[in-house]
């Protein structure tokens, strides 16, 4: 089954980071609608939808460990790479105190995804959204060491892998090597409810939905009011500031993804195409967000008429339509091109 409306909420996830990052675009220092942290969220909502297709696709893959791998590496790392350099070269660019921004903890991160090497505090990789990738990489990971020892009990046997562990550490682990923090942060949660909203999507009926959608209005109204953890440095360097996040914001991911799924349980609705498509172009649009800032900082420097709101309109304009563009020339034609040498034909 092909669910449309995951590809729909991609695209609400893609443009919640985008709003949350509209202050880094201009400065609307007079609009706390605009300057607000919540659209954060959106990164959470991705890692539920993330835990809900990984589940879908080993399915479909018959939960073999290798091809499964294979594909979910194929589809983020090179792209991820190919737009660390980028934003690595254009920093230096464009600005004087790089040697500041990028360090080699940094840089690091970004080839392996995995703080190894991090002590104290994590070191965000170069691109600035790397850091969920990193996260996202790390899932990908532990979910092929658990098919190719479990099977199809990978599905379940996920859930127990992160949340024990996560409990463990938050409780007891007072080491100066970050790498457990990260591994078993309570943001791996909001993966692992993702991988069993998956298990139970065949269960779903009218009260699902019902208890779905009263779920968003609740946390979606938390959120708002929590909207000062949108920043996640500090949610990686206090477990109890993160399980609270992902209590409430990761609460309004599952939501989300479960009024979605009941959604589509119905044959007979039909998602906006124009969504859809912009829910496939969501990787390239999330990954994009950092040059569009810089467009729309550049273009403010050069006395763009209208103030912050038109540097906001070039910024959303550059996000939407340069990451639809990156998508179509680049990120797909690479993933095609990086399987289609990786992947053996069947």
């Amino acid at each position: 089954m092909r669910y449309d409306g995951i590809q729909c909420l991609r695209a609400v996830a893609a443009f919640l980071v985008v709003w949350t990052h509209l202050k880094f675009a201009a400065n609307f220092v007079n609009s706390a609608f605009v300057s607000t942290d919540a659209g954060a969220v959106g990164v959470d909502i991705f890692f539920v939808i993330s835990g809900f297709v990984i589940s879908m696709s080993a399915e479909r893959l018959n939960f073999k460990w290798r091809p499964f791998l294979v594909n979910r590496l194929c589809r983020i790392v090179p792209f991820y790479w190919l737009m660390s350099a980028l934003f690595f070269f254009w920093q230096i660019w464009h600005y004087t105190y790089w040697r500041q921004r990028i360090d080699p903890h940094a840089a690091l991160n970004a080839l392996i995804f995995i703080p190894f090497f991090d002590f104290r505090h994590f070191h965000n990789p170069v691109h600035t959204c790397g850091w969920s990738l990193s996260f996202e990489f790390w899932f990908y990971i532990l979910f092929a060491l658990l098919l190719a020892v479990f099977g199809s009990r990978a599905l379940l046997a996920v859930i127990f892998a992160l949340a024990i562990p996560c409990a463990l550490v938050s409780l007891f682990y007072t080491g100066a090597w970050f790498t457990p923090k990260f591994l078993f942060s309570p943001f791996t949660l909001e993966f692992a409810a993702g991988a069993l909203l998956y298990q139970l999507r065949k269960y779903s009926s009218v009260w699902t939905l019902a208890f779905a959608a009263a779920g968003v209005l609740v946390f979606g109204a938390a959120t708002l009011k929590t909207q000062a953890m949108g920043f996640h440095p500090a949610m990686l360097a206090h477990p109890l500031l993160a399980f609270r996040r992902a209590l409430l914001w990761g609460g309004l991911g599952v939501s989300s993804v479960a009024l979605t799924v009941s959604l589509d349980q119905w044959k007979s609705l039909h998602w906006p195409r124009g969504l859809v498509f912009l829910g496939d172009c969501s990787y390239s649009i999330y990954l994009i967000q950092p040059f569009a800032v810089s467009a729309a900082l550049f273009f403010g420097v050069r006395h763009v008429y209208g103030g912050p709101y038109t540097q906001g309109a070039i910024y959303v304009t550059f996000a939407a339509i340069g990451g639809v563009l990156l998508s179509k020339w680049i990120e797909m034609p690479m993933t095609r091109w990086v399987k289609g040498r990786l992947v053996p034909a069947r």
